[in-house]
């Protein structure tokens, strides 16, 4: 039942007052009945012509019978009292030593007995057009079945409306639990005998019999807790009395749609708002099939891709689906306990879902399940890829009644029409038509063909001519690509390791025309003695050269020595920061492995120096310089060697 069915029963349970029972209110942890409570049935109930007295009452927690009365009676007295208590029909969180003492000091001052429930039925004897909420059933710590016995006195000696909010499958476990040790310890006496339904989960071993534990003294841990379960299941005596107190169980069905946009609605990012909006049917459609309608899951989502989009600034609006959407499933997963992908740690992008049914598939970004999983995430790394992704969404969305846009939907299509684009796509790729952003989302097309062995001898030569176009196309067309650039999306091994080796053929290609650029820029960045170091640093975080190279593998050793020894402390300063940067923090530097050697050449040189001539605090910063190489080195080197 959805909220505004339930409004008009709860109407109706509470106007025409037939006969004694109270009304239940049944759903999973996280649907949205506190939601649904506070923010709809509380509102809706004050709207009416003659507003009835509302309370509120949270049972989560309780130890005591008597707390619940202290509840109830506080409720009295703001309704009732001169000095009323300004708590706006919020729930009364019981267990809070704060709310304990609060409660204790405002009956005191009113002189309200709080010996028993008579004392309340006697107040209650003028609230005729009273509505009764209990919340929580199945969180309260003392037994049960002795709150429902409480609970059925306001049932039977007043003119209240009960309501009783509850996940019902969970009742009865908490107190089951409790004196767990020796409930175990009885439980494995062998000469108990414990009555049974003869169900079929005892059919084929009887573990409750006297007769059998007494040929067998011994009993398999499961087979004590098994026996446990049964000597203290308090969930059958709840089943007996719910028959007596509660009328009618309703099954509380969330309107998704309505709850998520409220829940957006509350955003002040109007850019995150407006694209979580347009993305509503497809999550409430997620939530759907994952079974998992979870009022307190989206709202996870919402903090987490919060924080993503305040970190890319809001940018990179041909995202902006796709995150919202790997946010919201990756969330789903994480909040239902299911493990979510491992990642290759060069891959930062990757598809999920069939690859052979185009339209049931969801990209993925990897950050984003590091961040959901609580890992530490990077503004700089964050935005790199992302500006990549985008550049490949606009350039494939640039392309009209293209081979290769065709191509994308070629379940669909016939042989002949598959080989006919195939072909075009070469001709375009031999006269540099296509930019090298495309290249990512085209190898893995053709992988996929060629290992499922179709349409291979095209999809080869489409290959080779790739691979010609990115060794000759125009220096504005050409992308400096990196492993996080591609997505993995392959079904078996032999497509893996093909898709592999030529995305490795790729970026080198791509990395050795831009080489020569590369180098001299570094080497320029170090002619200026008085801010070299700085610049290093610089240039190591900028996005634009983080694919490359780094300075440790393009600058000669022994030029760096000798800035170091000139330098002052602060240029020192700045040049650790640098490495650091490459090798210690967050940032997508992909080559460090490459720097290794001239690490090396470059701890041993600097432990060789001559430091006489240096001052002290610079002697100091140079051993702090000598053991962050050590560190880097320790990292780097392969555990093999």
């Amino acid at each position: 039942m959805n909220s505004e069915e339930l409004l008009e029963t709860i109407d109706r349970f509470h106007t025409f007052k037939q006969y004694r029972y109270a009304l239940m209110i049944n759903g999973p942890w996280g649907c949205g009945k506190t939601h649904f409570i506070k923010d709809e049935l509380i509102p809706h109930l004050k709207g009416h012509e003659k507003p009835p007295v509302i309370m509120n009452v949270s049972l989560y927690g309780i130890d005591d019978i008597k707390d619940i009365t202290n509840a109830i009676l506080l409720n009295i007295i703001q309704f009732k009292a001169k000095d009323k208590v300004d708590t706006d029909s919020k729930i009364i969180q019981i267990g809070s030593i704060f709310a304990g003492n609060f409660i204790k000091t405002i009956i005191n001052r009113n002189e309200v007995a709080t010996d028993g429930i008579e004392e309340i039925l006697k107040k209650f004897d003028e609230f005729n057009n009273a509505v009764i909420i209990f919340d929580d059933l199945e969180r309260c710590n003392c037994d049960v079945n002795q709150v429902l016995g409480y609970i059925n006195n306001f049932v039977e000696h007043t003119n209240a409306s009960v309501i009783i909010v509850a996940n019902e499958e969970e009742i009865g476990r908490i107190g089951n639990n409790k004196n767990y040790e020796l409930q175990m310890m009885l439980a494995a006496n062998p000469d108990i005998e414990i009555e049974t339904d003869n169900s079929e989960q005892h059919k084929d071993r009887d573990i409750f019999s006297t007769q059998n534990n007494q040929q067998n003294k011994t009993l398999k841990l499961k087979d004590i807790e098994a026996r446990r379960a049964t000597l203290f299941n308090s969930r059958n005596q709840y089943f007996a009395i719910k028959e007596k107190v509660i009328g009618q169980t309703i099954e509380y069905e969330p309107d998704l749609k309505t709850v998520f946009t409220e829940l957006t609605n509350k955003l002040s990012n109007d850019a995150l708002k407006e694209s979580i909006i347009k993305e509503m049917d497809c999550l409430v459609g997620y939530a759907i099939s994952d079974n998992h309608k979870n009022i307190r899951t989206f709202q996870f989502f919402i903090e987490k891709i919060k924080t993503i989009f305040d970190i890319i600034d809001n940018k990179y609006k041909h995202v902006h689906s796709q995150l919202i959407q790997y946010c919201y499933r990756s969330s789903i997963k994480y909040m239902s306990g299911k493990k979510l992908p491992v990642w290759k740690e060069e891959v930062g992008l990757q598809r999920f879902g069939d690859f052979w049914d185009f339209h049931d598939y969801i990209n993925g970004f990897r950050f984003v399940d590091e961040y959901i999983q609580g890992n530490a995430i990077d503004a700089v790394s964050i935005n790199h890829l992302l500006e990549n992704y985008e550049k490949q969404i606009i350039a494939e969305g640039q392309l009209i009644e293209d081979p290769f846009k065709k191509l994308q939907n070629w379940s669909t299509a016939e042989d002949d029409q598959v080989v006919s684009w195939l072909k075009d796509i070469k001709y375009k790729l031999d006269n540099n038509e296509y930019r090298v952003i495309l290249f990512p989302k085209m190898l893995q097309y053709i992988v996929n063909f060629e290992t499922s062995n179709i349409f291979k001898q095209e999809c080869t030569e489409v290959w080779l001519s790739m691979k010609h176009s990115a060794q000759t196309m125009k220096e504005e067309d050409l992308v400096l690509l990196s492993a996080v650039d591609f997505f993995t999306a392959q079904e078996n091994e032999k497509a893996r390791e093909l898709f592999n080796a030529r995305q490795k053929e790729l970026v080198e290609i791509t990395g050795s025309r831009v080489k020569t650029s590369e180098e001299n820029t570094y080497k320029q960045a170090i002619l200026d003695y008085d801010k070299w170091a700085e610049s290093l640093f610089e240039l190591s975080t900028a996005d634009t050269n983080l694919r490359g190279h780094s300075f440790m593998y393009w600058l000669d050793v022994d030029e760096l020595v000798k800035l170091l020894i000139a330098c002052d402390n602060q240029q020192l300063f700045n040049f650790r920061a640098a490495l650091h940067a490459l090798y210690k923090s967050h940032i997508y530097y992909q080559n460090e492995e490459d720097d290794l050697e001239h690490l090396k050449e470059l701890l041993k040189k600097i432990q060789d120096m001559d430091k006489s001539c240096v001052g002290e605090i610079k002697k100091i910063k140079i051993n702090w310089l000598i053991q962050d190489l050590e560190n880097y080195i320790k990292k780097l080197t392969p555990t093999d060697q």
